[in-house]
């Protein structure tokens, strides 16, 4: 059967979730059975949890192994590498991005303060071109974030030969980022999820009479997790299963995740909400072991550290706020606002004459010439993207991973 052949409903999910929700409801690690008493206060809690994520961490080593860590701006991959050099692994990380950008500044920036074997990849050597995507799609990286999925298995292929890696998958999932107390735990978390999941930011890419909650499984199929509310075991079943971990997981490859460890889970889906709430327990652990990795600038912070006092934080986000507004009257970004890119800035790098507008332009086209999406003109979004109208760069990740799928699966 040839892509144009398929049913339409195996992949429109895809335009309004950017990946496909699983079929099944299964979670990404096994719960935890049964929560644990943490102290009362939250500097004994930070500290019996900076224990538990240390030995999660030291059940992952291997000695006598190279362990690598793909170490990014957040706190996740920081987290495993403060842990493993406490261990004393044997540790290289990798770092990929372009310069300016939150990963590569930040994860750089942190190898060198650590003194830990590094790669750095400015990715401005390596863009890829149709083949390279769909070589990516059909090497387990099918159906979610087709860029993301690329440049994961990019930095895959620097390490050594059966390489172990050491994952921060699911880190700041379980320790409550996504907790939210005003969703109830009820269908309107369906709902609160559905809308938190539309990959566009301008518009939908799904027809008018689609309704995108009706490709999820029912809320009461969903497996119950003690601590977890309706909107989490949403997301760990789905987002994090369907989207994230054929990203990060090679299926090729020895990936260790201490953040599923079992004592770790326990210990997080046993904190009071509170403490789960913007991952105040977390990050008090992080912060209390290992001062010295996470005084230093974390995008989850936006260049700052965690501990920085109210007053900074503040004043640190009133600036970029002003500083967005001049930019956006002169027309031009700022320095703060080119910064608060993950590793690419794709609005730019879609805008400008190069190798991800040309790939953008190539399959754009073969979507159009497809006639699969008649409702869309693919050509036209690069076309107002370029112009200045609209930033449609979400919009035209979503629809060139729509037609690299499409051609990945013609290869079948």
């Amino acid at each position: 059967m040839t892509p144009e052949q398929q049913n339409p409903l195996d992949w429109l999910p895809y335009l309004h979730f950017g990946y496909l929700p699983p079929r099944e409801s299964v979670l990404p690690f096994e719960p935890p059975d049964k929560l644990v008493t943490l102290p009362a206060d939250l500097n004994s809690a930070a500290s019996q949890a900076g224990d538990v994520l240390s030995r999660a961490v030291h059940a992952s080593i291997t000695p006598g192994r190279t362990h690598y860590i793909p170490l990014s701006g957040g706190l996740d991959s920081r987290a495993l590498l403060a842990a493993a050099m406490e261990a004393g692994a044997e540790i290289e990380t990798l770092t990929f991005g372009m310069p300016g950008t939150m990963d590569y500044e930040y994860g750089n920036r942190v190898a060198r303060a650590v003194g830990c074997r590094h790669q750095s990849l400015d990715l401005h050597d390596h863009l890829p071109d149709t083949a390279a995507l769909v070589d990516a799609v059909r090497n387990g990286g099918q159906w979610t974030y087709t860029f993301d999925a690329y440049f994961n298995r990019l930095l895959t292929r620097q390490m050594g030969s059966e390489p172990i890696v050491l994952h921060g998958f699911v880190g700041d999932p379980v320790a409550g980022s996504h907790y939210n107390p005003n969703v109830p735990d009820d269908g309107r978390a369906v709902k609160a999820f559905v809308d938190s999941q539309q990959y566009t930011r301008v518009l939908p890419l799904t027809r008018p009479e689609d309704e995108p909650a009706t490709w999820l499984p029912a809320i009461d199929a969903i497996p119950e997790v003690p601590g977890l509310t309706a909107y989490e075991r949403l997301d760990f079943c789905i987002r994090q299963v369907g989207a994230i971990r054929p990203i990060v997981i090679d299926p090729a490859t020895d990936v260790r995740t201490p953040f599923t460890h079992p004592e770790w889970l326990a210990l997080m889906f046993s904190a009071r909400a509170q403490w789960r709430q913007e991952c105040r327990l977390y990050k008090g652990a992080l912060l209390k072991r290992w001062p010295d990795f996470f005084k230093l600038p974390t995008k989850n912070h936006f260049g700052l550290g965690l501990g920085t006092p109210a007053f900074t934080r503040k004043l640190h986000t009133l600036s970029r706020r002003v500083s967005g507004r001049i930019s956006r009257a002169l027309g031009q970004e700022s320095w703060l606002l080119r910064s608060r890119h993950n590793y690419i800035d794709f609005a730019r790098a879609f805008r400008e004459p190069g190798t991800l507008r040309e790939l953008a332009r190539e399959n754009l086209a073969d979507l159009e010439a497809r006639g699969v999406v008649p409702w869309l003109a693919p050509t036209q979004f690069l076309v107002d993207h370029i112009n200045g109208g609209k930033n449609y760069e979400r919009e035209l990740q979503l629809l060139i991973g729509l037609e690299i799928n499409l051609k990945a699966a013609a290869c079948e």
